[in-house]
């Protein structure tokens, strides 16, 4: 078993009795150390094997296979029975996802933070039964994810429980996952059974029947549709459903925007569109972050259930230019107020006070507008390819827009739009299974706006199980993009060659983001997998970057402009040709000086080899700061030609840095310790100091514990 499990391509297929015809599908995927067969693809290529009725895939060279890289049956190399004892620490957040609702197609995604590095393997659990026994097999990014295949309708509860050898720890927190069916969306309407003169009228036709009928699922065939103009959707409930991402293609007819400038405009051509009602000022007190409570003036028009969004955000500025503006946007404290926009679910109403799912990210100020979301509930698109006009597109796209709440795109492939492959900008949108392998030829140019994925104002929103970039050949800029957003969680994908990075905050706030159990190998174009940070727009955080796998980048990780609080733990990163993690500070006019440079960020357990480890300021930036203080690095193994780490700046200017526990290499470069600072048990075997407790190494976000459905 352990060897089948390692055999890929050709061989593997035959080894399953997979038909000569299919051979070549691209359902089995080689992603580093440790292979996983993804079943859902299976299924979509037994289907398509099946019934050869539909048309071929219209795919040019820039394609690689579709795949999601996580298990979908238990793994070889599992201990066996477990005894329930002192094992390991459960994992923290759970999260289950459903990915297609059709349901010969359908599958729940499940993954889980790995939080405990001493698990050896993993129980899956629906409804207290266990699904599967996952074993991890070298780098363990994709050892925390599950395929749960076609599971019941209704309401399932998932949990996970960690194994040592044959000891299981406690079970996790249970996530509540909500399987929903073509019953729970409404009749079924195949657009090819509606009248038109085009496939655009008939599209038309049978979205508004789906619409007035208050939900559906509007079904495409396995074959190619020709688009007059965009599909919008502004109703609650409906599904957009192709046969397959190789059997089902929309496609315009239609030129996208024109000119040089990606920025200058585009043309969307699938839009679930969300909608908003002003509900005004209804704050009778401010809300603290980390508040889930507030108390209203009046409670007339909530209920129990809604999405309301809070903004009191500020136009895209400079840092200098909110600097003029009086605008705190301080990363020594955490008070930045610069992009305060933010929605939640109302869990409870009692008289005027309003209870919320989820802790508040930002503070909001009693002056704060309210709205509702109204429209664009619940919608989503699965099973098939949005595409440009060819691979040789030359005007400019946004191929998927998710602007609603609860909407999802699962199983579907976006390519050659070159502006934008999917924008995400609603409260708790989600891609599952989603694809995007080539941008198209101007989507790879220099320049800006060239976002294949962009996370935009958006709140809970989640990439997971996705595969970006391709594996051959680097056109593609900007795999995911994230700003002005609140809790986004990008887990469990796959970023492949890419000219820029994997996963981009772009200095703009971005509070509470959880980048953990993917694998980045953006190749040696790419001058960093993830950068945090921007020198025009400032400073990102906090953040959480956990049980990643990096290989053969310039940079892995870049830290700029003072982003704070980021956590890096329990990353794998191979081959740097320059360092594992780069990061600088700042002094801004809005931080007091003993906090210039503070950037309270924690390094812990990662395993590096490569050039050198870490790198720590200085840059010109905004309000350059030579030095770097509040650093906690430990426990982390250094196996790298130059420095492990390299501080810069004097004792005045680097200081209150904790560094212990650290292996490999034994070369630092670092100022004189003072006091405050705490050097032990590193690879030069220098001593100074006590270690200081400090709150911001905490390893999860209090958001996680309330994120339970």
């Amino acid at each position: 078993m352990a060897a089948d499990r390692r055999r890929t391509g050709r061989a593997k297929q035959a080894a399953d009795g997979l038909p000569e015809k299919c051979y070549g599908s691209g359902v089995y995927g080689d992603f580093g150390n440790h292979r996983s067969w993804t079943c859902s693809a299976l299924l979509l290529m037994l289907a398509a094997c099946a019934d050869n009725s539909g048309p071929t895939s219209v795919d040019g060279p820039t394609d690689d296979p579709t795949y999601v890289p996580c298990a979908s049956a238990s793994t070889p190399g599992y201990s066996g029975a477990v005894t329930i004892g002192a094992g390991p620490r459960p994992p923290n957040h759970v999260i289950a996802v459903q990915g297609p609702t059709d349901p010969a197609l359908g599958y729940a995604l499940v993954t889980w933070d790995r939080s405990d590095p001493s698990a050896t393997g993993y129980e899956v659990l629906r409804d207290g039964a266990v699904l599967a026994r996952l074993a991890v097999v070298g780098d363990a990014w994709d050892d925390t994810c599950f395929q749960d295949l076609r599971p019941p309708a209704g309401t399932h509860e998932y949990a996970v429980r960690a194994v040592a050898g044959e000891v299981g720890g406690e079970l996790s927190p249970a996530f509540s996952l909500r399987v929903r069916t073509d019953a729970d969306f409404g009749a079924v309407y195949d657009v090819d059974s509606f009248a038109g003169a085009d496939d655009s009228a008939r599209i038309a036709a049978a979205l508004a029947a789906a619409e007035a009928a208050g939900g559906g699922v509007v079904r495409f065939a396995p074959r190619t549709y020709h688009l007059r103009e965009g599909i919008v959707v502004t109703g609650d409930d409906i599904v957009l459903r192709g046969a397959g991402p190789d059997r089902t293609f929309l496609q315009p007819s239609y030129a996208g925007h024109g000119g040089d400038s990606a920025c200058s405009g585009t043309e969307r051509i699938v839009d679930i569109r969300g909608t908003t009602t002003e509900l005004g000022t209804l704050l009778a007190a401010p809300i603290a972050r980390g508040d889930r409570t507030a108390t209203v003036t009046s409670a007339a028009g909530l209920a129990v259930g809604q999405i309301v969004l809070l903004d009191e955000s500020h136009d895209e500025l400079e840092p200098s230019e909110f600097e003029a503006l009086g605008v705190p946007q301080d990363p020594g404290t955490g008070n930045d107020l610069r992009y305060a926009h933010e929605s939640n679910e109302i869990v409870a109403l009692d008289g005027t006070t309003v209870t919320f799912k989820l802790p508040f990210s930002y503070p909001f100020s009693v002056a704060a507008p309210w709205r509702r979301y109204e429209h664009g509930l619940r919608d989503g698109v699965e099973l098939l390819t949005i595409q440009g006009r060819s691979e040789g597109e030359q005007t400019w796209y946004d191929g998927l827009t998710l602007r609603g709440a609860d909407d999802f795109a699962a199983a579907v492939r976006v390519r050659w739009t070159n502006r934008r492959l999917a924008e995400l900008s609603g409260h708790a949108v989600r891609l599952v299974g989603f694809h995007g392998p080539y941008g198209g030829p101007r989507g790879a140019e220099d320049g800006i706006c060239r976002y294949k994925v962009q996370i935009y104002k958006s709140t809970n929103a989640l990439v997971v199980g996705s595969v970006l970039g391709h594996s051959d050949h680097d056109l593609n800029l900007s795999l995911t993009t994230i700003q002005q957003t609140v809790r986004t969680v990008v887990r469990n994908s796959l970023f492949q060659k890419s000219r820029t990075y994997g996963v981009n905050e772009h200095g703009e706030g971005s509070p509470h983001l959880l980048i953990e159990n993917n694998r980045f190998v953006c190749g040696a174009s790419s001058p960093y997998a993830i950068d945090f940070g921007n020198t025009t727009w400032g400073f990102s955080g906090p953040a959480i970057v956990r049980n990643n796998s990096f290989e053969g980048h310039q940079r892995d990780i870049q830290i700029a402009e003072n982003s704070y609080e980021i956590r890096v733990l329990d990353n794998v990163a191979r081959g740097n040709t320059l360092v594992f993690l780069r990061a600088y500070a700042w002094a801004g006019p809005d931080t007091d000086p003993s906090l210039h440079g503070s950037m309270r960020m924690t390094v812990a357990r990662n395993e590096v080899s490569g050039s050198m480890g870490m790198y720590l300021g200085p840059d010109d930036g905004f309000y350059p700061y030579t030095g770097m203080r509040d650093v906690v690095i430990r426990d982390n193994v250094f196996d790298v030609a130059e420095e492990a780490i390299h501080f810069f700046g004097d004792s005045t200017q680097t200081n209150r840095i904790q560094v212990s526990g650290n292996g490999g290499t034994a070369a630092y470069d670092r100022p004189d310790l003072v006091a405050g600072d705490y050097w032990a048990d590193n690879a030069d075997g220098e001593s100074y100091g006590a270690p200081t407790d400090v709150p911001w190494t905490a390893e999860t976000f209090a958001w996680e514990a309330y994120d339970r459905r």
